[in-house]
């Protein structure tokens, strides 16, 4: 069976939180009847095994009733994750080429700096 958690939940009409899945709609709550995990409870897409490629399931006991401001749980969408871990390499990768222009530039100044000191100290001993 793979794994893929949700990104957002709902109250069910007993005002349990639920989560959705990738179709946004409230996944179905079931019991385990396996060797490994006997009468654990979990969650699972409606349209699982249906020919559709969502998929979404997460253990009861590890999803989250602790909402943020956001109204969000803290179980993530692995697809999200990666797509999120990929903009946060990717603009990490932008900012160390943006470091690395501006000490370019900074060793510039400095240079052009010193030039102009030593000029400085230099026309103030000629005129001594």
């Amino acid at each position: 069976m793979s794994q893929l958690n949700c990104s957002t939940s709902s109250l069910s009409s007993n005002g349990r939180v639920t989560p959705k899945c990738g179709h946004n709609v409230s996944m179905k709550l079931f019991v385990s009847k396996s060797v490994a995990n006997p009468g654990r409870k979990y969650w699972k897409c409606k349209f699982w095994g249906k020919g559709d490629d969502c998929n979404t399931f997460v253990w009861d006991d590890e999803f989250s009733d602790d909402f943020g401001d956001n109204g969000h749980s803290d179980v993530v969408s692995v697809e999200l994750m990666s797509k999120l871990e990929r903009d946060i390499a990717l603009k990490m990768e932008a900012m160390e080429k943006k470091m690395d222009e501006l000490k370019k530039k900074l060793n510039y100044v400095l240079v052009g700096f010193i030039c102009l000191l030593v000029h400085f100290l230099l026309s103030s001993c000629k005129n001594s």
